[in-house]
């Protein structure tokens, strides 16, 4: 079998429950040695956390725990105890990494903060994962995922206009910050190579969740525009009910609507006051009530196939059912058989992405302590060697960015893939992002009065840090500057449909003729490969036909609701994936071509877990809308003020108890309501409305400081204006202007680096506007070679043929 990509890494794993699990678990995937230290006896909370296998209790049984820890070895030390820290100490001696996801506090009160591990390791690299932050005043507070859906604003733009915030159904947070967490290990494992010395990384998961919502926070902070629940921008665009469930309709690309629109057998749709999106968004509830007859009349598959073949990206809501056995996922063998001695042989999702060179493997989970004297007994000669060869490797730590170096070509459009280069370029690469001017990007604004293409705050927060350059790659003399490009490029990032990049002459193939050790990542709606590869999609589709959607709704058998953004999911798969490659061809030289399906990462990275469910007890958990599975009370509640929402959470039988005498109802605790949390869970209808007689009396943010101050988790559902002043992101500087003098803040980081952090250089380029930097001064092109910008020859993604 080849080498995997990580596979001379050793990472010590401290994690529990999701985020830090879903980190180590993609490093142990793509070959690092993985060592999860946990509680002797008890092991990972996670191994206590349903649902379980066969609805078997034990440390063997939990199905999460099973997703979550693929690969790894387990070895159990009480790290309160003098002899097992002087084991774990040892095994930091040989490490790369140390990843933990405790609070701030536990480490330091161990004895085992960073400044104590560098002593004994001066090149390791330490990730922290934490709720809120290593600092802030949010950073000891209590919460489950519904505070941080709620904390980060993902919450407040998720649902329907008319009804309450809705927290969504996957961990949707935890997940995401596993993401950076794994991304910046690797900016700083790629860094340590080149310029040495150990880093500390600060992963929040609540600005990491931010990054789902960087559009509407940069159009708040610019135009101050306050992005709300419910249809999105464009008609149609989303989740229709059909003959036989819902189908995802959107008639996009744009341009493809007069020649397609016939698909749905209405004259009336061809009328001039529909023939523009803005013009179709204008008059949504007529559009849906002229598509919705049609609709009706057909079955969701064969919506999608009709669909795609007019060139609209028309999908459908899958089942699990359906996911499983997707004629797509089969194709690309998505799922993998792994046997596990406990709980048996079971289809598990298999490669996040998948890697020419370097595959994935997907190994069981760990039985509890099962690697402890094959581990703990042969540690100490390892110890030596490695420490020596870490001092003859690594040189003295610069303040330099992670990719400082390394040049990108940049191909992407729509969201994802500028979302991907704008984290490469964020930390440091010199990312070249390529546009064809007579069909400029969506986030262009499609505004050509007054050069309106140049002056979009989502513009500028998705191409921050980029150069832009203008070709047509179809023109002879293009074709030629871009294959000098590609000749000092490191990586090629592109997420066109499959196969357009051969038939524009530079697929994979012909690059690595260009350039031998080209790393190129490919990004297409459904991958390289498979019946479904040469459709087309947006956000909605692949969140519906991954059955991620299946899992978001306000109840049972409502209508299921869109998590938003999945854009913004495959843009840091993406840049994980190119992450990959990289660290890989640092060590060895070598290129590849990394194939990332964009339906395939999220269903990876956001519902592993509940499809493993589903394979194993042929069910899943349905949506709650906000209440839990396990906790009662869970919920949102109405407070002061139009829109105003607080999420709280009782996990334990002595939060309930505050909580009573918190409300000021401490009879509560002995009423035969309340007194259980199966009694709870019974009378969870009765208790909200009860909850919300006190939460109504408070503003969303003093009732959360309230129940906080009592140890009751609890979050202010923060909608993007309250974000641009939460004093907790601002006490932590998370906001940052642009150091080329564009007026006004941008989202930050999703993670700090303790030297070599991003930052926001210059904010997205002008059309053009590295043009004579790039074809002149890079590759030595004549100046009169290179043209203006021609106003009249400009065309916009919104534009109709």
């Amino acid at each position: 079998m080849k080498n995997r990509a990580l596979s001379e890494l050793r990472i010590i794993d401290l994690t529990h429950y999701i985020a830090g699990p879903y980190c180590t678990k993609l490093m142990a995937g793509f070959g690092a040695d993985v060592i999860k230290i946990e509680r002797p006896q008890t092991g990972d909370k996670l191994r206590s956390v349903p649902p379980f296998n066969k609805n078997e209790n034990g440390v063997e049984h939990s199905i999460p725990f099973h997703w979550l820890n693929t690969g790894k070895k387990s070895v159990t030390l009480d790290l309160k105890t003098e002899r097992d820290v002087g084991a774990f100490k040892k095994l930091v001696q040989n490490a790369d990494v140390v990843v933990e996801n405790f609070s701030p506090r536990v480490m330091p009160g161990l004895g085992l903060g960073y400044g104590e591990l560098l002593k004994i390791n001066p090149n390791l690299i330490m990730a922290s994962i934490s709720n809120f932050g290593q600092t802030g005043p949010y950073k000891d507070y209590q919460v489950d995922e519904i505070e941080l859906s709620a904390m980060c604003g993902a919450m407040y733009m998720t649902g329907e206009e008319c009804m309450p915030p809705l927290t969504p159904g996957p961990a949707l947070c935890q997940y995401s910050a596993g993401m950076h967490a794994y991304l910046a290990i690797l900016f700083a494992l790629f860094q340590r190579k080149n310029s040495g010395g150990g880093k500390y990384i600060d992963v929040s998961i609540m600005e990491s969740g931010l990054e789902y919502i960087e559009n509407a926070v940069t159009n708040f902070l610019h135009l101050g525009k306050i992005a709300k629940r419910g249809a999105h921008t464009f008609a149609p665009w989303g989740l229709y009910k059909c003959l036989d469930g819902y189908a995802t309709v959107i008639c996009a690309p744009f341009r493809h609507w007069t020649r397609g629109v016939n698909i749905f057998q209405e004259p009336r749709l061809m009328a001039d006051k529909y023939k523009h999106v803005k013009y179709r968004s204008q008059h949504r509830k007529e559009v849906d009530e002229l598509i919705q007859p049609w609709l009706s009349k057909n079955k969701k598959k064969d919506i999608f196939q009709l669909g795609q073949g007019h060139n609209f990206a028309f999908g459908y809501l899958s089942t699990f059912d359906e996911v499983l056995e997707s004629p797509q996922h089969k194709d690309r063998g998505f799922f993998v058989e792994v046997d596990h001695p406990v709980v048996g042989k079971h289809k598990y999702c298999g490669a996040p992405f998948i890697m020419s060179e370097t595959p994935w493997k997907t190994l069981r989970a760990p039985l509890l302590g099962e690697h402890n004297q094959d581990i703990l007994n042969n540690f100490q000669d390892e110890s030596e060697k490695k420490t020596q060869h870490l001092k003859e490797d690594y040189i003295v730590a610069t303040e330099k960015l992670p990719l400082n170096g390394i040049r990108v070509i940049d191909l992407t459009h729509a969201w994802s893939g500028p979302h991907c280069t704008r984290l490469l370029a964020d930390f440091g690469a010199e990312v070249i992002r390529v546009e064809y001017a007579q069909r400029m990007g969506l986030f262009r604004g499609g505004i050509k009065e007054n050069q309106g293409y140049n002056k979009q705050p989502a513009w500028f927060q998705l191409n921050r840090n980029k150069y832009a350059i203008t070709l047509d790659l179809k023109n002879e003399k293009d074709r030629d500057s871009f294959a000098d490009l590609v000749k000092s490029a490191d990586i090629v990032i592109e997420n066109a449909r499959t196969g357009v990049m051969d038939r524009l002459g530079f697929g994979y193939k012909k690059l690595i003729g260009i350039k031998p050790n080209l790393i190129m990542v490919s990004m297409p709606a459904f991958g390289n490969t498979g019946p479904y590869a040469i459709n087309t999609a947006y956000g909605a589709v692949l969140e519906a036909m991954s059955g991620i959607q299946n899992l978001t709704a306000y109840g049972k058998n409502e209508k299921p609701q869109r998590v938003r953004e999945m854009d913004v999911v495959n843009g840091i798969g993406g840049a994980c994936a190119a992450m990959t490659a990289l660290l890989h061809r640092q060590r060895t030289g070598c290129g590849q071509h990394v194939d990332m399906s964009q339906m395939e990462f999220p269903t990876h990275a956001l519902i592993g877990e509940h499809l493993l469910e589903f394979v194993m007890n042929k069910t899943h958990v349905s949506p709650m809308g906000n209440r839990h599975l396990c906790f009662a009370p869970q919920g949102c509640y109405r407070c002061q003020g139009e829109d105003k929402w607080v999420t709280l959470t009782v996990r334990t039988e002595d939060e309930w108890r505050k909580l009573c005498d918190v409300l000021g109802h401490p009879e509560w605790k002995t009423d035969t309501r309340f007194a259980s949390r199966v009694a709870r869970v019974e009378n969870h209808e009765e208790l909200d409305c009860l909850i919300e007689e006190w939460t109504t009396k408070h503003t969303h943010y003093e009732a959360m400081r309230i129940l906080q101050n009592n140890s009751i988790a609890s979050g202010a559902v923060l909608n993007v204006a309250e974000i641009s002043t939460d004093p907790h992101l601002r006490k932590r500087g998370y906001f940052t202007k642009s150091k080329d003098g564009v007026g006004g803040l941008f989202p930050g980081m999703p993670f700090r680096l303790s030297n070599g952090n991003g930052g926001i250089r210059w904010v997205g380029p002008d059309l053009g506007q590295h043009n004579e930097y790039v074809l002149c001064e890079m590759l030595g092109r004549p100046r009169a070679e290179v043209k203006p910008i021609n106003e009249n020859e400009i065309g916009t993604a919104y534009d109709t043929e």
